[in-house]
This record gives structure tokens, C-alpha cells and sequence, in this order.
């Protein structure tokens, strides 16, 4: 038997994926359009996004989102190219935008033989097809980890209004056994 410690749920790997559970509301910032997801629990409660920081209200509760239905690397919206680039720019995640022209300049296939720029292109193609797969894996983790991100702050919420009722129940409490004491 093994003498290292066994991880607690809290401390496990965060790499399994969230999934939407029926409880959940599925719904759009009304001020980015950042999709935002919360347990129906949530419904009527006001918090930031985590997309602009905006102020939202968690809509009602109308029944099982059909986000349900989609994988959740699917659930962000299909960006590709220049598009996502340039999103990434405006975000500040990216340097500068090249044209397609400065970024053609920096390469020199003038001496390459039609065989050698072939195999070259094979190799691009699959190149091409993996960065495009990663960046869609990588949508997908952001999209789970907003989703954890907002169950946690209404597990939060619900904490802080918990602890005012427990607050309030004990003031309560300590100003009846002063009122019986004194009587």
C-alpha cells in the first residue's frame, strides 16, 4: 500500500469536462453576447460576467436548455481564420494582425524544387489541421471553465446569503435572551 496521500475531489485534475445538467440556465450577457450558464436556483439573481463584467440577471427557469443536446465544445461559437485572430486582437490576446501579404514576404520558396515544395505543402495542410483542432479543444476548456466559474459563484451567493440569515437569526436570538433576562 501506498503511503502518498490520496487527492481529496477538491484537489483532483480540473481536465474532466463540465457538463450542463437540466438544472441549469443556458443564456446570453445581454451586454457582449458571452454565453453564461447558471443553476435555475440562480434564476432572478444578479452577478458580473465574466466575459465584460457587466451587470446581468439571471433570467427564469423555462426548462432543460437544448445546450443539453450539443457537446460542450460545440457551445461557443464557430470562429476560424482571420475572425478568431482578429477577436483575439481586439481582446488584447494576440499581437497585431499581419496581411497575408507581409506574412507571404517572409518566406522564400524560390530555390525549392517542385517536389520539396509539395512535401512542404503536405506538411502545412496537417499542420493546419492540428492547430485547428487544438484551438477547438482549447474554445472548449474555456467554455467549461466559464461554465464552472458561474456555478461557483452562486454556490458563493448562496453561502453569503446564508450566513445574513444565520446573522440575522442569532441578533434575533441574543436580543430574546436579553429581553427574557431583564424581565
Amino acid at each position: 500500500m501506498s503511503n502518498e496521500p490520496v487527492p481529496k475531489p477538491s484537489e483532483s485534475s480540473s481536465t474532466e469536462p463540465v457538463l450542463i445538467s437540466e438544472r441549469d440556465i443556458v443564456f446570453n450577457c445581454p451586454h457582449c453576447g458571452g454565453e453564461l450558464v447558471v443553476d435555475r436556483d440562480g434564476a432572478g439573481m444578479t452577478f458580473e460576467c465574466s466575459h465584460c463584467n457587466g451587470e446581468v440577471v439571471v433570467p427564469p427557469y423555462v426548462g432543460p436548455s437544448p445546450a443539453l443536446r450539443t457537446p460542450p465544445a460545440a457551445i461557443l461559437p464557430a470562429q476560424d481564420g482571420l475572425a478568431t485572430q482578429k477577436a483575439q486582437d481586439s481582446a488584447g490576446v494576440a499581437g497585431p494582425l499581419k496581411s497575408a501579404e507581409e506574412i507571404e514576404s517572409t518566406f522564400d520558396f524560390s530555390t525549392e524544387t517542385v517536389e520539396v515544395l509539395r512535401e512542404r505543402l503536405n506538411v502545412l495542410k496537417l499542420q493546419h489541421k492540428e492547430n485547428a483542432s487544438q484551438r477547438t479543444e482549447m474554445r472548449g476548456h474555456i467554455n467549461r471553465a466559464q461554465i464552472e466559474l458561474h456555478r461557483m459563484q452562486l454556490k458563493l451567493q448562496r453561502l453569503i446569503d446564508r450566513q445574513a440569515e444565520i446573522e440575522g437569526e442569532a441578533t434575533a436570538a441574543q436580543k430574546a435572551i436579553k429581553e427574557k433576562s431583564s424581565s
